[in-house]
């Protein structure tokens, strides 16, 4: 099972690596990583630790801080979604008065 910001931060990864113009295997080789680890690592479908991070980020000529998700970003598509068992329990009015409140919480 994937998590969010192992998500987003293998989708920064990607793109990064797009824009360069390279392909999963150039990258695995710039890295010394296995291709299918760079496959599982952009899919989000494998945990990447702070060196692999940095390996990667500067093959790329980034930093990790390009490749990691603003928090703010990451709590709002992760925390602005309403649990089904409460939202069984509330109007669509009082919904989305939940999810306004979370959003202002996170000004």
């Amino acid at each position: 099972m994937t998590q969010p910001l192992y998500n987003q931060i293998g989708h920064s990864i990607q793109t990064a690596r797009k824009e360069k113009g390279l392909t999963q295997a150039d990258l695995a080789q710039l890295t010394k990583l296995s291709r299918p680890s760079i496959v599982n690592i952009e899919k989000g479908r494998q945990t990447i630790s702070v060196h692999a991070l940095y390996t990667i980020a500067t093959s790329l000529g980034t930093s990790i801080a390009v490749l990691l998700p603003d928090a703010k970003d990451l709590f709002q598509k992760n925390f602005t979604t309403i649990p089904a068992s409460v939202k069984r329990e509330l109007t669509v009015s009082e919904q989305e008065r939940v999810k306004l409140k979370l959003i202002e919480l996170m000004k």
